[in-house]
């Protein structure tokens, strides 16, 4: 296989856009950093005059300089971004879960009241097996979709597997989300997200109670979930009441379970958090964290065969976290 027909699969544009960023590396002396000016190149990510402040001087290039020799902390981040994107294996992944990073029984066996009757967890009641995501880095408008995704095919297909997130953003992502992810570490709205990779003409809801919804329709993704310090920075894994200080960003996870305590509900979501990859949060939490919960109504056959999967049980990969970044309207 020619080098252009390779990259223009890899990269989902034609082979004249491959061809157009190879010769532009060559004629313009990257011949050293061949494959990545070509993907800038071919993704029409433009080559931008910059000014940085560096070893107390300015220093004036573009985009393409700097990426090539970063020179400072900043744009190494952008070119560790650019290189995650550009690895060829994609996600890093493994069948067993790497060492500290905690299970589903795990957790279970933590907080055994998810083993008393009247406690729903999807992956029991249904009995799949659970696919877990590291946010090492990570970015969780990806990660809760996807997840969200991967059980409610598993439903129908038990060994579906999930979108590898890094060929997903190589291939899917246009100029103006590259851009965002490579240079300004912005993250997106795990809702539209959402949409973006179920079978088409998928209908979601948000309508009724959260409980009722994850045994009727499956696995929910919490959007839009407001994280403030206790959350963030204590390794708790309940939490209720009144969340503590000030809000830090906002974030996305999946809903896969329910139990009733007295008057109170807890939900049992998943993270992607390597110490907290599962939490029990109470109905007064989450809405005081502004969370929202919706469910697909459409029964998920299969994953779209646009999407590269990994059937991994566990999955990570390098790049900076992402918070979540509301783009629509609800």
């Amino acid at each position: 296989m020619r080098r252009e027909e390779r990259y223009s699969r890899e990269w989902a544009c034609s082979i004249e856009k491959c061809n157009e960023g190879f010769n532009y590396a060559t004629t313009n002396g990257f011949e050293d950093n061949l494959v990545m000016i070509a993907f800038l190149v071919a993704k029409d990510i433009p080559n931008s005059p910059e000014a940085v402040y560096a070893n107390n001087n300015w220093i004036f290039g573009t985009r393409y300089d700097f990426l090539v020799n970063p020179p400072n902390n900043d744009w190494q981040q952008c070119r560790r971004r650019l290189d995650t994107i550009l690895k060829g294996e994609g996600d890093e992944t493994s069948d067993t879960l790497p060492e500290g990073v905690m299970s589903l029984d795990a957790f279970i066996e933590a907080r055994p009241k998810w083993k008393e009757e009247g406690s729903y967890i999807f992956h029991k009641e249904h009995q799949i097996k659970v696919m877990q995501r590291c946010q090492k880095s990570g970015l969780c408008y990806i990660n809760a979709p996807e997840i969200v995704q991967h059980n409610l095919v598993a439903l129908t297909d038990p060994e579906c597997g999930v979108i590898d997130m890094v060929k997903m953003i190589r291939a899917s992502f246009g100029r103006d989300d590259l851009c965002k992810h490579i240079f300004s570490d912005e993250g997106g709205d795990s809702i539209n997200m959402l949409k973006s990779i179920l079978e088409p003409d998928s209908l979601l809801t948000n309508n009724g109670n959260w409980d009722e919804n994850l045994k009727k329709y499956g696995v929910g993704l919490l959007s839009h979930f407001a994280v403030y310090p206790d959350f963030y920075y204590k390794d708790d894994l309940s939490y209720d009441g009144k969340p503590e200080g000030e809000e830090i960003g906002l974030h996305a996870m999946a809903l896969i379970g329910a139990r009733v305590e007295g008057n109170e509900t807890w939900m049992l979501l998943q993270n992607w958090w390597k110490k907290k990859q599962f939490v029990e949060v109470t109905t007064t939490y989450l809405n005081r964290c502004q969370a929202v919960c919706f469910f697909v109504e459409t029964k998920q056959e299969k994953i779209p065969e646009k999407w590269t999967v990994t059937k991994h049980l566990y999955a990570e990969n390098d790049n900076l976290d992402k918070q979540e970044n509301l783009q629509g309207e609800y």
